[in-house]
């Protein structure tokens, strides 16, 4: 089995496919990944319970305060079909040596585009590691992730699957900066 540490992954929602894009920087290279909303369904859960007794849960709230709309420059992204109506809605980096300079820099696209089918979940205290995988490849795909960057890599998510429209209760504490022009984040003070 061939593990390949994901530095960075932009999220993208294909209504073609209606599935998740991820289109992850490995290596200096992009490796594209599709996920279902099925396995997308399971494996959220289990990331917000990890961040909330993590202590994320002020985290992703703060840095979902603070999180700006746009995205990284358009070199980051790879072309995907333009018949398809998906674009890159949510980027997260990863790993301590993960920069915003690296991840800018175009990079090459790889062969390896696959649907996940296996993810398995550790953590501890300070980390969690997602390993996806598929049952047609020996190829290992891991998430390796402070508190802070899955407060990132989940408010991606949550970007993306309000675009896709599938259902999901996020917890009260995940808020977008898009959620504070809704009135129920608005607070009187007198």
């Amino acid at each position: 089995m061939n593990e390949l540490v994901v530095k960075s992954v932009s999220l993208a929602y294909s209504s073609f496919e209606d599935r998740l894009q991820m289109h992850c920087v490995v290596g200096g290279k992009y490796h594209e990944l599709w996920m279902t909303q099925r396995m997308w369904q399971q494996l959220m859960p289990k990331l917000i319970s990890w961040l909330k007794k993590s202590g994320g849960a002020r985290s992703a709230h703060l840095v979902g305060l603070t999180m700006k709309k746009n995205l990284p420059s358009s070199g980051e992204v790879p072309d995907v079909d333009k018949s398809d109506s998906s674009q890159a809605i949510g980027y997260a980096a990863l790993g301590s040596d993960a920069s915003a300079a690296e991840a800018a820099q175009p990079l090459p696209p790889s062969s390896h585009v696959w649907i996940c089918s296996i993810a398995n979940i550790t953590m501890n205290d300070a980390r969690i590691r997602i390993s996806i995988g598929s049952e047609k490849s020996s190829l290992t795909y891991i998430f390796s992730m402070t508190v802070l960057e899955a407060s990132y890599f989940l408010l991606a998510h949550k970007r993306v699957s309000i675009q896709a429209a599938w259902p999901f209760d996020w917890p009260e504490w995940l808020v977008l900066e898009e959620d504070l022009a809704t009135d129920c984040y608005t607070k009187l003070l007198h």
